[in-house]
């Protein structure tokens, strides 16, 4: 073995250790499996959004799941709902949502129970041992159908190549030559933590070519690019979706919006099937199912992010605003909080505590009073020449990324070719709704000068003057 290859072992050992410490320090360990220890834990998640402005008419919580994949096993029971939410039954499970109205809120309370294996000690001891497991690599046949897909194009084409190049130079192997489980967790710390792709945080997600070609992404997408990493080499893997329990205070603000964690990191995880193991965490950056339990709210085997999505997720946050309160509570922990989980309004005093000072900012910058517009016009009418008067009124209406929107209405009348008189009114006002046109309207009239009216007149005197003189010829 050479010192590259001793050099690499030795920072991931580095990595695990500190992992395994801060675990042993922190969470609540009972008798353990074969190849670790379970943790237990039971904690309640609270959810509470109050909506500022409301353009979409319905939304959803991220709901903890009843899930279970053999290593990890979460059980959940909704506490409470209230506001705007409402409760829906979806195949074995339920969804809460919410309606959408302007100036009110939703919450929803729920009680979740974490079980699971934490793999640290095993995982120090496969880099000890590339050849840990090599014999032993039997993958079901569903989960092999299910979990391992064609990777996307652009990390076939470039992340391979730099993976293998980047492995080649630390251990001096080719990837053929080591076991899968030292492979997959040889992948993880080369996305996770080699430096290859920068942390980068975003609110919104980013498809893979962005995040592969600017070396820049958040968990979520450096977990996509990992995840297709593994599939090339045959590695069963998902994305797991969910808020990490660990002590942090976290605004997070979205467009015009704002979130707020609060011992909840939303993250997103890479887990990889490794017989005998099963599903194993490869999570190097904030060591969900490792060192800290984690609330899972969803899984994912999506290839790459459409950028139809992408905008989706723009489109929403730009046009509804919200501040929202997320926050995981152990359960010997909440008769501290001083809140009653089951108590509609002890939820909203504890929740607004946090949201106050940004609910006030948000209904001051997009609730405004009605607009009024006042339009006046001023008409000269030249005497002793025909005038056609033409009025054309164009209106424009460009959406800000403020949610204030301009409106400027311009009404050009025309009497002689050189004369032209332009007024232009301006208001603003709120709206919800990205809109951008033009519209023309033309009224064309002729106006009728009063020499005419006089010429009209002065004929018909003489017309009558005409017939009352040949009646008078007649009767002589």
């Amino acid at each position: 073995m050479d010192i590259a290859f001793k050099r690499v072992r030795y920072g991931l050992l580095q990595l695990i250790i500190v992992l395994l410490m801060l675990q042993l320090l922190n969470s609540t360990v009972n008798a353990g499996s074969t190849y670790g220890p379970i943790v237990e834990c039971t904690l309640y998640l609270i959810d509470y959004g109050y909506i500022v402005v409301a353009t979409d008419e319905k939304a959803y919580f991220e709901m903890p799941l009843n899930y279970s994949d053999g290593n990890l096993n979460q059980t959940v029971i909704i506490v409470n709902i209230g506001g705007n939410s409402y409760m829906n039954k979806s195949g074995d499970g339920v969804v809460v949502g919410l309606k959408m109205h302007s100036l009110t809120d939703a919450f929803m309370v729920a009680k979740i129970h974490v079980r699971m294996v934490n793999f640290t000690k095993v995982l120090m001891n496969i880099m000890n041992n590339p050849d840990m497991f090599k014999g032993i690599y039997t993958i079901p046949s569903d989960i092999l159908a299910k979990f391992v897909k064609t990777p996307v194009k652009i990390v076939e084409d470039v992340v391979v190549e730099d993976f293998e190049k980047w492995f080649k130079e630390r251990t001096g192997k080719n990837v053929s030559a080591v076991s899968k489980a030292y492979l997959a967790l040889s992948a993880a710390y080369f996305i996770y933590r080699s430096g290859y792709i920068k942390y980068s945080p975003s609110a919104l997600p980013r498809t893979l070519e962005d995040v592969v070609n600017g070396r820049a992404g958040d968990c979520d997408d450096m977990s996509r690019v990992l995840m297709n990493l593994l599939w090339h080499y045959g590695i069963p893997a998902k994305i797991e979706y969910g808020y990490v329990y660990l002590p942090l205070y976290l605004p997070i603000p979205v467009e015009n919006s704002i979130i707020y964690f609060k011992n909840a990191g939303p993250h997103g995880y890479v887990v990889a099937y490794i017989p005998p193991l099963g599903w194993v965490s490869l999570d190097l950056l904030a060591s969900a199912r490792l060192t800290y339990p984690v609330v899972v709210t969803g899984y994912d085997t999506t290839p790459d992010i459409s950028t139809e999505s992408v905008e989706e997720a723009k489109r929403f946050n730009r046009v509804n605003v919200y501040s929202e309160l997320i926050e995981l509570v152990d359960i010997n922990e909440l008769s501290k909080l001083n809140v009653n989980v089951t108590d509609d309004s002890s939820i909203r005093e504890y929740a607004l505590k946090t949201l106050e000072g940004s609910v006030k900012e948000q209904i001051s910058k997009f609730i405004v009073s009605p607009r009024t517009i006042t339009y006046t016009q001023t008409k000269t009418i030249m005497m002793n020449k025909t005038i056609t008067e033409k009025i054309r009124e164009k209106v424009t209406e460009t959406l800000t990324t403020t949610k204030i929107m301009t409106k400027v209405v311009t009404s050009e009348v025309v009497r002689t070719e050189t004369e032209r008189v332009t007024l232009t009114n301006t208001v603003t006002h709120t709206i919800t709704e990205t809109t951008t046109y033009t519209l023309t309207k033309t009224l064309v009239r002729n106006v009728v000068p009063s020499y005419v009216w006089y010429s009209i007149a002065a004929l018909l005197i003489v017309i009558v003057a005409l017939i009352s003189i040949m009646v008078i010829y007649c009767r002589k």
